[in-house]
Formats: structure tokens, sequence, C-alpha cells
């Protein structure tokens, strides 16, 4: 893995997860950051002018985007979950919305800068749960219960 230098401080308050897969660099975005529940749109405010206006959301995309620019493989694979609330089909549909909301928000020249060609999207619906999915009720205990499942993770390939 190239050396990043990856400081995302405290003060942003960017709820993410950091790992490495592999030999791959990865970022779990929380979905409840990136879009309101049910929704591919990322949650935005269109006035931001610095880091510390904008949302948590586009903070960890901000961040990311400079990290991918930085590294010189920039490949970078984007997957997106659900939690199993509605059906499968549903869920895979919103999963690859989601995942491609960031996508466009990552080439963006405005925004993420990111090269488009070395951006692979893919989304996987309920698969890979983090937490248990087998209850699809769709109550608001249940949505709280799944939310770690809906998540975009972002990964740096070499």
């Amino acid at each position: 893995m190239p050396n990043v230098d990856w400081d995302i401080s405290e003060e942003t308050e960017i709820p993410i997860r950091i790992t490495k897969k592999e030999d791959r660099f990865c970022v779990s975005v929380p979905g409840d950051v990136l879009f309101n529940f049910d929704n591919d749109s990322i949650k935005e405010n269109t006035k931001a002018k610095g880091l510390k206006e904008m949302t948590p959301g586009q903070r960890a995309l901000h961040e990311m985007a400079r990290v991918i620019r930085a590294t010189p493989e920039r490949r970078v694979s984007i997957v997106g979950y659900t939690d199993s609330i509605n059906t499968d089909a549903y869920n895979q549909d919103l999963s690859e919305r989601r995942a491609n909301s960031v996508a466009r928000w990552l080439a963006d020249p405005k925004k993420g800068n990111v090269q488009a060609r070395d951006i692979i999207v893919k989304g996987l619906g309920e698969a890979n749960p983090v937490v248990d999915n087998r209850n699809d009720a769709p109550t608001e205990a249940n949505k709280i219960a799944q939310a770690p499942n809906r998540r975009v993770d972002i990964c740096l390939i070499p």
C-alpha cells in the first residue's frame, strides 16, 4: 500500500471505519451519514465554503477523494449495502443507486475530482451484513438495529 497522508482530525467528527482488507485500504461510511433512510441522494450542504460547514458525509467523501487523488494507483471500488427492510430486488437496486451516487460525487470536478475511469461500482444489497439482518419488519426499532448494514465501502485497489 502507498504511504498516504490520511488525517481525519477529531474536529471533523466523521463516523467512519477504516480497515485493511487483504491488500486493500477501505473506508466504510455509514449509510445514514451519507443518505436519508430509503434514499440515494447524498446529504449535502450546498452552501458549504469549507470542511467544517460540510455535512459529515460530505466531509468523509472529501477526505476520501483527497486520499484517492494522492494515491498513484487511483483505482477505487465503491460497494453499496442495505439492510433487509424491503424486498431483495428493491434493496439490490437501492445499494447500486447509492454506490453510483458516491461515484458521481467523487468524480464531480467541483467535489471529489477523482478520475471516473478509476472507479468500479457495485451494489450488494443485503449481502455481507455487519449486524443481524434477518428481521425484515419495517419497525423503527429494526431500522435502528440494522443501521450498520446500510453503508458504502470505498476501497483503494492496488
